[in-house]
């Protein structure tokens, strides 16, 4: 996965579940980290450092589940993945 990463150098990271994050702290000390919700990243981070989003395990939200907690999830992630490819709607919809 480092090397991975290494190569592809993305734009946005998303983990999911606390392994995942403890492991790409330790590689990534530098790298951005979104609050949750996400927000988009303020300013630019250093060319070749990722923003990272530490989502929860998709297993999670289904044992707890709740149709708000995984409606929230879902926006959540949509937000992420538009930010990361640079669609951000600058009134925080579409």
């Amino acid at each position: 996965m480092h090397r991975e990463l290494e190569t592809v150098r993305p734009r946005l990271v998303i983990t999911l579940g606390r392994d995942a994050d403890r492991v790409l702290e330790f590689f990534y000390p530098r790298a951005g980290v979104s609050p949750k919700p996400f927000e988009p990243q303020r300013g630019r981070l250093p060319q070749g450092v990722s923003y990272i989003l530490n989502a929860t395990h998709p297993s999670c939200i289904k044992r707890q589940y709740e149709q708000l907690r995984e409606d929230e999830y879902v926006a959540e992630l949509a937000a992420a993945i538009r930010w990361g490819f640079g669609r951000v709607p600058s009134n925080g919809s579409e």
